[in-house]
């Protein structure tokens, strides 16, 4: 099979529809979990509303974000997932 480097991203074509079939499952399993995104924001606060959609970037990138314990509770949420080790994957925990 052919691919072809997604322009201006260094991605192939494939690793972009890749990314974007993980996109669509980590957002499906995000909103099943909560009663609204807005409600992650009154519980868990801003900075980790924040990190789920950086953390959205990362999966569709193939990257990570950084992770730091006292400021959010991004982790708490994604280990709450059907697919926890997989976002996971795409979260670096620093030390405070």
């Amino acid at each position: 099979m052919h691919t072809q480097e997604y322009p201006g991203s260094g991605l192939s074509t494939n690793d972009v529809q890749d990314g974007a079939a993980l996109l669509r499952k980590f957002i499906t399993e995000l909103e099943e979990s909560v009663e609204s995104i807005e409600a992650i924001g009154d519980l868990y606060g801003s900075r980790t509303l924040a990190d789920l959609l950086y953390l959205q970037s990362a999966i569709v990138n193939r990257s990570y974000i950084d992770h730091y314990p006292g400021e959010s509770s991004v982790m708490t949420i994604v280990g709450s997932l059907p697919s926890a080790k997989t976002w996971q994957s795409f979260i670096k925990v620093e030390n405070q």
